[in-house]
């Protein structure tokens, strides 16, 4: 359950690899923020081996990342997760996440949507999931997927979300990316 980095002055490299873990989860989420420090939420694990959200502060990516909570779990009713994915709207911290057992949305590997205003305890938004493994296409036709995962919001400058993409496996063939346009989501509490 660790994640490091590599850093490049230019995409095309080189490349240089960190030599040990930078962060003791897995599927982490990074948010930079304005002042350009960091915020990082992932999966984590409890003493239980229970897949928890667990979360990190630095004042940037190359330094050392101090654990939030005493690597407790942020979020509320020992909810569990995995691949979260985060952004920064309406003065708090936004996560949509999979519910990993059902326990937020009472649907397993369902979407869960968070926020939080200080990182350190996030409030689930509704029990209505975000997503399911149902995607429907702009025709009206569905497509139920065996897994559905990996999800991922696109903000414009108004830190509201256009897109909604996730990796969906169908019931026979090879996995696909799958964008839904979104009509400028900004989320309230």
């Amino acid at each position: 359950m660790n994640t490091g980095y590599a850093s490049a002055d230019k995409i095309t490299g080189p490349w240089t690899r960190i030599d040990k873990p930078a962060i003791h989860v897995t599927n982490p989420a990074i948010l930079v923020r304005a002042d350009k420090t960091i915020y990082v939420i992932g999966r984590g694990e409890s003493p239980e081996k229970v897949n928890i959200a667990t979360a990190f502060t630095a004042p940037s990516f190359d330094v050392t990342y101090t654990l939030l909570n005493e690597g407790k779990n942020v979020l509320p009713n020992d909810c569990e997760l995995e691949d979260p994915t985060i952004w920064w709207a309406n003065n708090q911290f936004n996560i949509v996440c999979n519910d990993w057992k059902g326990k937020a949305t009472g649907v397993s590997k369902g979407g869960a949507q968070y926020f939080s205003k200080d990182g350190l305890s996030y409030t689930l938004m509704s029990k209505e999931p975000v997503f399911t493994k149902t995607v429907e296409f702009d025709d009206q036709t569905t497509e139920t997927f065996s897994r559905r995962e990996r999800p991922y919001v696109y903000v414009n400058e108004k830190d509201e979300v256009i897109a909604f993409f996730t990796t969906c496996l169908p019931q026979q063939g090879p996995a696909r990316i799958v964008i839904q346009p979104v009509a400028n989501y900004y989320p309230g509490n």
